[in-house]
């Protein structure tokens, strides 16, 4: 309480207990932790809670995460090949497995392009229904 600068609730005993504080946040807490959150970048925020011992992780945005320096030197994007379409930068595995390492075998599937497999060979539609699925815009 007192990184947000409100020392006075670290002497309420309502707030001595991060489990109870998790499991049945006290209004009380909201205007003064969103002022807080809200007058710092997420860096600072980031840091200043790692600082105090608080288990915290900063949420990035799409393009972030592509350009983050720690997923590139994991390889962790790869370029995607499809005959037709620009490559695509994907997302792999979350972690590096040594003795079997994860690699692409096929490339994602385009829009319909399993229908058949999967409405009449799977499912046991006729190919008359999926041509009425087509022409009406279901499928």
């Amino acid at each position: 309480m007192a990184m947000i600068g409100r020392p006075d609730l670290a002497e309420d005993e309502r707030f001595h207990n991060r489990r109870r504080i998790a499991d049945n946040p006290p209004p009380e807490l909201d205007v003064p932790l969103a002022q807080w959150f809200m007058a710092r970048t997420r860096a600072e925020i980031f840091h200043q809670c790692r600082e105090a011992r608080l288990p915290i992780a900063p949420v990035y945005h799409l393009d972030e995460l592509i350009a983050h320096p720690q997923l590139a030197a994991r390889g962790f994007l790869m370029a995607v090949e499809r005959p037709g379409i620009s490559a695509l930068r994907l997302p792999g595995l979350p972690m590096q497995l040594s003795k079997t390492p994860w690699r692409v075998r096929l490339p994602a599937p385009l829009l319909g392009e399993h229908n058949i497999q999967l409405y009449c060979e799977e499912l046991g539609y006729d190919r008359s229904e999926l041509t009425a699925w087509r022409q009406g815009g279901v499928v």
